[in-house]
């Protein structure tokens, strides 16, 4: 300890020293840290999702609106299961484009566009007094993805999704 210095004062010193040293070697540690660009994990379940609908009423009772989406292009082909409150039923869609159509997001303090990929509206009959409880793809094939690839998967087998906003 040089002979100008308290006892007091040499310990604080050290400690400042440390914290120096401390805080060099944590900017050299990020600023040798690999940097890259920011991506997110997409992943799909199945090749395709039943998305919004519309229920018509009166002259129309019974039919419902909506499309299919997915993570990207495709054209999808499936069979849908549909529980009813005193029934179920099934049907199908063939051959459906999967389209990219890009959406604008706006609020007072970040504008962003996102590319949605869906189908145009599609649409089935259910007896008029149904109420429809919930659907979902039972199984679908899709041609034309190179992003998941399920184009090699084939056939695939759905599992129903938790009830969700989809829902009629």
């Amino acid at each position: 300890m040089p002979p100008f210095l308290s006892q007091r004062t040499w310990p604080l010193i050290l400690r400042f020293a440390r914290l120096i040293v401390f805080v060099i070697v944590g900017l050299a540690l990020l600023c040798l840290a690999p940097s890259g660009k920011a991506s997110a994990a997409e992943v799909e379940f199945c090749p395709a999702v039943l998305g919004g609908y519309h229920i018509f009423g009166e002259a129309n009772a019974g039919l419902i609106s909506f499309y299919v989406w997915a993570e990207s292009a495709r054209s999808v082909s499936a069979n849908v299961i549909v529980e009813g409150e005193t029934d179920w039923y099934t049907f199908q869609f063939k051959d459906v484009a999967v389209l990219p159509d890009v959406a604008h997001y706006q609020s007072p303090t970040v504008r962003f566009d996102r590319t949605l990929y869906h189908s145009k509206p599609l649409y089935v009959r259910f007896p008029a007094s149904e109420r429809i409880v919930r659907w979902w793809i039972y199984d679908a094939i899709a041609t034309g993805d190179s992003k998941f690839g399920w184009d090699k998967q084939g056939d695939v087998t759905c599992f129903p999704q938790r009830r969700a906003t989809n829902q009629p």
